[in-house]
C-alpha cells in the first residue's frame, strides 16, 4: 500500500520552508515563529500553518500526485493500489472528495 511516512512528511515541510522563506527553520512552526519575529505586520492571520497543521495538506498533496502518476495502472497490467481517501485526509460526501473544513 502506499503511504506516506512521517520522515518524507518532514522532508516536504522543509523543503516547503526554503521554497517559501529561503529560511533555514526545521519545521514550519520555527518558520512562523521567525516570520511573526521579524515580521512588521503580526496578525496572526499572515502567518503560516503550525508544523501540525500543515501535515494534512502535505498528506493531501501526496495522495493526488500518486493518484494522477498512477492513473493509467492497470490498464498495462501494473497492480493496480486503492488508497484509502480517510487516511490521507479527505471527507467523502455526496461521492465527491473534500477536504475537512475546519
Amino acid at each position: 500500500m502506499a503511504e506516506i511516512s512521517p520522515v518524507q512528511i518532514q522532508h516536504a515541510e522543509r523543503y516547503l520552508n526554503v521554497v517559501k522563506s529561503g529560511s533555514n527553520a526545521s519545521n514550519f512552526t520555527d518558520l512562523r515563529r521567525e516570520l511573526f519575529h521579524f515580521l512588521k505586520s503580526t496578525l496572526h492571520q499572515n502567518l503560516l500553518p503550525t508544523s501540525q497543521g500543515l501535515q494534512p495538506h502535505i498528506r493531501r498533496v501526496f495522495f493526488n500526485a500518486y493518484v494522477t502518476m498512477h492513473v493509467l495502472d492497470g490498464l498495462n497490467g501494473a497492480p493496480v493500489t486503492e488508497l484509502n481517501t480517510k487516511e490521507f485526509g479527505f471527507i467523502l460526501e455526496d461521492r465527491h472528495l473534500l477536504p475537512p473544513s475546519s
